[in-house]
Formats: structure tokens, sequence, C-alpha cells
């Protein structure tokens, strides 16, 4: 008896799930900022294991922008989404997530733009602007005026020490003392004057005159 081997083979195909959206931050209150212009942030969670998904946001402004991304094994893909918007209005705004088998999922949400509003942040921020301004102002004037009165203080001691040095000019080393009293030895002495200037007279030499004389002997002949 023979017995034929076999091969059994039995395919799962897992069936296709419709994406899971998530989307957060639609419910926060959006206004206008002081520039003219609000930046609204959202936050898309897709889930749908192993799969790729594109995805298709109508901001309501005539602006479209499209997507691609993969989600991996875990599930979960989270992709944050930004737009700018400058007048107030109400839009509509729309969010299309296809899955690689064409399953397809929906958000539709409706913001409203309001106007700017200054709130206590904003009025405290401001204050924090103007003084730091005013700091700033503060600052300068306080170098301004350590500059000039250092520049007096400058000139004024230059005009001293001018004023001392020519006064300076006119005094002498030694002091007046009256002529012939011999007080002045000390200060001679520093000075390296000769003592024989000071103590002895000067010498001189006496010279002997003499009045010339003649002598001779003086014979007077007669005449016969």
């Amino acid at each position: 008896e023979t017995i034929s081997p076999f091969s059994f083979y039995d395919e799962t195909v897992k069936e296709n799930m419709v994406p899971v959206l998530n989307i957060s931050g639609t419910e926060l209150e959006f206004r206008l900022n002081i520039n003219g212009t609000c930046r609204v942030w959202f936050v898309l969670g897709v889930e749908d294991p192993e799969d790729t998904m594109k995805v298709s946001v109508w901001w309501g402004d005539d602006e479209i922008e499209d997507l691609t991304f993969y989600i991996s094994e875990e599930g979960k893909f989270f992709q944050s989404l930004f737009h700018n918007y400058s007048e107030l209005d109400q839009y509509d705004l729309s969010i299309r997530v296809e899955d690689w088998n064409g399953a397809v999922s929906w958000f539709n949400k409706t913001i409203e733009i309001l106007e700017y509003k200054e709130t206590k942040a904003g009025e405290s921020e401001e204050r924090s602007i103007w003084t730091l301004v005013g700091l700033i102002i503060l600052g300068i004037f306080i170098v301004v005026a350590l500059v000039v009165l250092g520049f007096i203080a400058y000139k004024v001691s230059k005009k001293d020490t001018e004023v001392e040095f020519k006064m300076k000019d006119f005094k002498s080393d030694i002091e007046k003392q009256k002529p012939g009293t011999g007080t002045d030895f000390d200060k001679r002495r520093i000075l390296q004057i000769p003592t024989e200037s000071i103590m002895a007279r000067p010498k001189i030499e006496e010279v002997e005159v003499t009045s010339p004389t003649l002598s001779g002997k003086i014979t007077f002949d007669d005449e016969e």
C-alpha cells in the first residue's frame, strides 16, 4: 500500500480596517494676533497598523495640503498640521484619510477666526518691553553722565597740575640769606661748593715796587 504525500495550504486574509482618526486642538479659540494673523495647530492621530496613508486637508480658504506617511505595526501615527489665517471668518476644515486598500475616513470641523483681543499676558508683555526700553535709555544717560563728569574732573586736575608746576619754577632750592651772615653754609655744602669760598679770603700776593736809580761818575773837563 502506497501513501501519496500531500501538502495543505491555508491562506488567511486579514480584513482591512478603516483608519481611525483622532484630531486634537480644534476645540481651542482662534484669534488674530497683534500682527493680524492667526496660526492654528492641530495634531492628527491615525490608527491603522502596517498601512500607508494618504491624507488631504482642506483648510477652507482654497488651500489644500496633501500628505503621505506609513504606519508601522505599532498601529498609531501622529502628524502635526499648521496653517495661517489672516481674515475674520468661519472656515470649514475637512480632513480625508485613505489607506492603501481604499478605506476612507473623514473629519469635518468648522472653525472661527475671531478678532484680536488684548489679554493680560499681552499687557504684561507690552509693559515688559517698554520697561526694557526705559532701562536701556536710563543706562545710556548714566553712561553719558559718567563720561561728562570724568572729563570735567580730568580738566580740573590737569589745570591744578599746570598751576603747581608753574609756581614751582619760581621757587629756589636755596632759601634767601642775608649777605655775609654765613647761615647758608649747610646749603652750600650740599651743593658741594668748595669750603675756601666760604671760610677763607682769597690770597693776594704782594709785589714790591722800587723806583729806578742811576749810578755813575760825572767828570767835567776845564778848558784852558
